[in-house]
């Protein structure tokens, strides 16, 4: 039985989801980097090193795991792994796919003080996932003639805040006909986001 191909190492959607990755889910996990305080307790299992399209996570000690502490996912990064290799590797690929018309959700789900923060927005020194993907974004956009509008919102339970207002008003959800909207969420335009960033 011969090897399976390697996985292009730019562009891991198209391991599990081919050239059209419309429909499809893809579940990556970093590792939050632990304080010194703490004694390691995530293993991970990359059968093929980076270039395996399945990892298995396992909570608690090595030898002790049970089946109920085991979490199977696409792809897990380490501790170190910087924001501009995340999204290079996970995001960067679904950007055409979204300048054509089609949707792409990136969350980001964790425990408080896990990183989401940092990952999705990231710091001056090294910008988050939502920065470089603005910044690809408008860079497509400007090279191809076309403009875009951006809503930028947080989901905090049942609460929807809008993140491209100052005050950081709660947004009004409404829901008619199996569709849901957001009432008063802001919008703006890619040449005026192309002048203020």
């Amino acid at each position: 039985m011969s090897a399976p191909p390697p996985v292009n190492q730019t562009d891991r959607t198209k391991a599990k989801m081919g050239p059209d990755p419309g429909g499809n889910i893809r579940v990556v996990a970093k590792i939050r980097e632990s304080t010194g305080q703490e004694a390691p307790w995530i293993f991970v299992n990359k059968p093929m090193g980076d270039q395996s399209e399945s990892v298995t996570i396992s909570l608690g000690e090595q030898s002790a795991v049970s089946r109920k502490e085991c979490y199977e996912v696409d792809f897990c990064y380490e501790q170190t792994e910087r924001n501009d290799v995340i999204f290079s590797k996970e995001v960067k690929p679904l950007i055409s796919g979204v300048i054509e018309g089609r949707n792409a959700t990136v969350i980001a789900h964790g425990a408080r003080c896990s990183g989401k923060t940092y990952l999705i927005q990231g710091t001056e020194d090294e910008p988050g996932v939502v920065v470089l993907t603005m910044a690809e974004l408008l860079s497509v956009v400007v090279e191809n003639g076309k403009s875009i509008s951006v809503s930028l919102y947080e989901i905090v339970q049942d609460h929807v805040y809008d993140l491209l207002d100052p005050k950081r008003q709660e947004v009004v959800i409404l829901e008619a006909q199996g569709k849901v909207q957001l009432k008063g969420l802001s919008q703006v335009s890619s040449f005026f986001w192309g002048a203020w960033i």
